[in-house]
């Protein structure tokens, strides 16, 4: 790893790490102001165990889309804030032979290599939010595992047998190695035309590009050596798609005592896969795809907000708020 790659992850580290302390300290000077006392779940652990990385472009086509970025960010802060994880947020291509989806690699690889002290980290795509706030992840669980994705252990070798978007993966030896045959991957697949019909062969329903979810699948279905440290989570929703949730008005009911904390419902995560909020293109689908994120997201901030015994009147874009009854 060159010295100007690791001096720009130790440099966003730092950015990352001074964001959430100012953001930490600006909730609790609000609500000392306003007479609020703030519980301790939501006092500032240094906790150096998990990092949640998500990673996204700078800006987008139009304003929406640059809200929705917003919104995704600070979800994923409020989360980490309540269960003492640490954030990591680049908005650079780390590495120009790895872009577009491709940029997850380079960052974790980055990240694992800087960041040892960390023992998991906790992918989520910049369109997926955290929609159980309160939700523990059972770590215990996944004794004997490196990598953690929701999935169908029956489908490894199918294309949506694995979803890559939200991801938890051990920071081991075992990771770095995926990570890095991942990386050889895709550079056989650039030029290797024999390559690419071997991964499309062993990949069912691939689409025509080499995307990293394909990667992932290729190497699962071709290898025990990669299949026996992965697990397929199915008890909570660690990777929900956005179309299948509704998402009631609150009324009365104080949102922290609504949910059985079970993550499935709410998911612990939605993912809003197929939106393509940044492009600025308006479709009817991208339409939906904004009601349901805004909707989502200001669900995930009522539980938040409960702990102070507020909540938003309605999941609206709208930021009046009243007290709980």
């Amino acid at each position: 790893m060159g010295v100007r790659l690791r001096i720009l992850y130790a440099v966003m580290a730092v950015t990352t790490v001074f964001v959430v302390f100012e953001l930490c300290l600006s909730i609790m000077n609000t609500w000392k102001t306003r007479g609020g006392e703030l519980s301790d779940d939501f006092l500032c652990e240094n906790n150096p165990e998990v990092m949640i990385v998500t990673s996204s472009q700078p800006h987008c086509a139009d304003a929406d889309g640059n809200l929705v970025l917003l919104r995704s960010l600070k979800n994923k802060v409020d989360y980490a804030r309540l269960h003492g994880f640490q954030v990591l947020c680049p908005m650079e291509n780390v590495d120009m032979n790895l872009t577009g989806n491709w940029n997850k690699i380079a960052v974790l690889r980055g990240a694992m290599r800087v960041h040892k002290a960390v023992k998991w980290f906790f992918w989520m795509d910049s369109d997926a939010l955290i929609t159980d706030m309160l939700f523990e992840i059972p770590w215990n669980r996944y004794n004997g595992l490196d990598l953690v994705a929701m999935g169908n252990p029956k489908q490894v070798g199918h294309y949506l047998g694995l979803n890559a978007g939200v991801l938890l993966i051990r920071n081991s030896e075992w990771s770095l190695k995926l990570l890095d045959t991942l990386v050889e991957v895709q550079q056989q697949f650039k030029t290797n035309v024999t390559f690419q019909r071997a991964v499309r062969r062993m990949v069912a329903n691939s689409p025509p590009w080499l995307g990293d979810q394909t990667a992932f699948a290729y190497l699962l279905a071709k290898s025990k050596k990669w299949r026996a440290r992965t697990g397929f989570e199915e008890r909570y929703a660690l990777n929900g798609f956005w179309k299948g949730t509704e998402w009631a008005d609150p009324g009365k009911v104080r949102p922290k005592d609504a949910f059985p904390r079970d993550g499935r419902s709410p998911p612990f995560v939605t993912h809003f896969a197929g939106c393509s909020f940044c492009t600025g293109q308006q479709s009817a689908v991208l339409a939906e795809c904004k009601e349901k994120f805004a909707r989502a997201f200001f669900s995930a901030t009522n539980q938040v907000l409960a702990v102070h015994g507020v909540q938003h009147k309605g999941l609206t874009e709208t930021m009046e708020s009243v007290e709980i009854e």
